[in-house]
């Protein structure tokens, strides 16, 4: 029962990325639909039928749901070291709150400085325009990965730190 229950963890964590990825690029769509339009609907082959936020978010989701993967596995294995599954089944759901919300700070943080740089493009209309967006988006990018990676060091560190609590709990009688 306890490791259908890690395994369950693991299997949601993708879902959980992907829909993460596919509301965030529906964000970056409403930011620079350009961006997409131009450049990632073809990359992806979005049909021109499609309407352009789905195809957004088909776009996000595909992106991101990988990246659950390796998540759900770390967070699962640091659950495994608690003995009882109801703890197990709390610290699993503590833990993902804590890398969801720092990845939704990070990811905040990066679409708050980057959409004042997406709406000052100074070359509005141009070839470099589409390469500079390319560039402002990367980067919000790399605040959602960031928010992501620290976000799950967090949930680690804290799964740790109730670890080594219990012990010195244990110890002490």
């Amino acid at each position: 029962m306890h490791f259908a229950l890690l395994l369950f963890f693991i299997v949601i964590a993708p879902v959980i990325s992907g829909c993460f990825g596919a509301v965030y690029d529906m964000i970056v769509y409403t930011l620079s639909p350009e961006f997409f339009t131009e450049y990632r609907f073809p990359q992806f082959d979005i049909s021109q039928k499609m309407r352009p936020i789905v195809g957004a978010a088909i776009i996000g989701f595909s992106n991101s749901w990988a990246i659950g993967i390796p998540i759900g596995i770390i967070l699962a294995t640091m659950s495994y070291m608690h003995r009882s599954i109801h703890k197990t089944f709390k610290y699993m759901i503590i833990s993902y709150v804590i890398a969801i919300v720092t990845s939704i700070v990070f990811t905040s943080i990066g679409l708050m400085l980057m959409k004042d740089q997406l709406s000052h493009n100074m070359y509005i209309g141009t070839d470099k325009a589409l390469q500079r967006t390319v560039e402002i988006i990367v980067d919000m990018n790399n605040f959602t990965q960031a928010g992501a990676l620290i976000g799950t060091a967090l949930a680690c560190a804290w799964q740790l730190y109730m670890i080594l609590k219990k012990k010195e709990r244990a110890e002490e009688f």
